[in-house]
């Protein structure tokens, strides 16, 4: 695999409001969604670290039906499959960006993958990893 792009969001506690997790590389085909400790990265070696897995929403259903992803798992969105990342296929969406058609257009959202919240009363922190 490639090297991906990763990106860290602070995640609420249950209670609160549900972060969206969006699409950062134009064209991504895998996405994976795990939580990290503190200092936000996989080599933490503390003993501190407790996971709270997550509650998470997708946009198939208008974000309504709640999942869950118990502490350690790791959320999984696209093709794990590089060989098969290579030959193209449909990518998981789009980066934000401005709509260049017309002089001052608007901006376009990125795809939102999913909507997280803690599972627990207590806030973590996730990363995300994007692979062409």
């Amino acid at each position: 695999m490639s090297i991906p792009k990763r990106t860290i969001y602070a995640i609420p506690a249950a209670g609160g409001t549900p972060v969206p997790i969006p699409v950062t590389v134009n064209g991504v085909h895998y996405v994976e969604i795990e939580e990290v400790p503190p200092d936000g990265s996989n080599s933490y070696n503390g003993t501190n670290f407790a996971p709270q897995g997550l509650n998470y929403t997708l946009p198939d259903d208008s974000f309504v039906l709640t999942h869950g992803l118990v502490p350690g798992d790791v959320l999984e969105f696209g093709n794990k499959d590089s060989m098969a990342r290579q030959w193209g296929g449909r990518g998981l969406g789009f980066a934000s960006r401005v709509d260049n058609s017309n002089p001052g257009g608007p901006n376009i959202p990125a795809t939102v993958l999913c909507k997280l919240i803690s599972a627990t009363s207590t806030a973590t922190i996730i990363q995300t990893s994007e692979w062409l």
